[in-house]
């Protein structure tokens, strides 16, 4: 009789066990899965905030150095081009760091240059005369298209004014040629760039008729510009 009993006692014993061990290794599984689940959870938080970080869209904004609250600053620089004067000179305006980094290569002969800029005409705000230009570069907070529109003060529906300003170009006569840039209507000056430096030059842009319809458009009106997002 004792024998039996301490074989049922056995038996139980094992089959406690058994259940015991099968209980941990659920539990074991469980655990793993939760981690799994977590590191999964992270993965997609972090692709989430990367997605959010490549969003936005990236505009210069000329006569300034800084961005409007509605997008970050990448860097902000002085405006920068090819003399009025040069006929072989490039088209574009440039935003140039103002903590340019430089190669180990040389040069003597056979070369381009970029040049500061002005404003040329006080147009653009009060004492603006031979200024030098800021310029910064900007990215937008939201959306993943930038626009400059000429000849509207505010955006079509949809989009978000970054900002506004008045059309800028080089002058009709001189030999380099320009590209057309959007002029921030607040702007600043570099400090210390008030002298008569020439360079690449800036001069506000009118409407001239004949191809161009009057009306709508106004002869020898300042056209007007504004920057905007989505």
């Amino acid at each position: 009789m004792g024998g039996i009993l301490h074989t049922c006692i056995a038996v139980v014993v094992l089959l406690f066990a058994f259940v015991l061990g099968i209980a941990y290794i659920f539990e074991q599984k469980i655990q793993d899965l939760q981690n799994e689940l977590a590191s999964l959870k992270r993965k997609r938080s972090e692709t989430k905030v990367e997605l959010l970080d490549n969003t936005g869209s990236l505009f210069t904004r000329w006569g300034r150095s800084d961005c409007p609250t509605t997008a970050t600053l990448i860097y902000k620089g002085y405006t920068g081009g090819s003399l009025y004067t040069h006929k072989g000179a490039a088209s574009n305006y440039l935003c140039l760091p103002e903590n340019p980094q430089w190669g180990t290569r040389s040069l003597n002969n056979f070369q381009a240059f970029v040049y500061g800029a002005e404003y040329e005409n006080n147009f653009f705000g009060e004492n603006a005369l031979q200024q030098d230009v800021p310029c910064s570069v900007c990215k937008t907070k939201t959306g993943t298209n930038s626009v400059m529109i000429p000849a509207r003060t505010s955006c079509y529906d949809g989009w978000t004014i970054q900002y506004k300003g008045y059309l800028g170009a080089g002058y009709h006569d001189h030999s380099a040629s320009t590209e057309y840039i959007c002029v921030d209507e607040n702007v600043q000056f570099v400090p210390g760039g008030y002298e008569n430096k020439n360079g690449v030059l800036i001069y506000p842009v009118v409407a001239k008729c004949g191809s161009l319809r009057c009306h709508p458009y106004i002869e020898n009106k300042p056209i007007a510009c504004v920057v905007c997002s989505n």
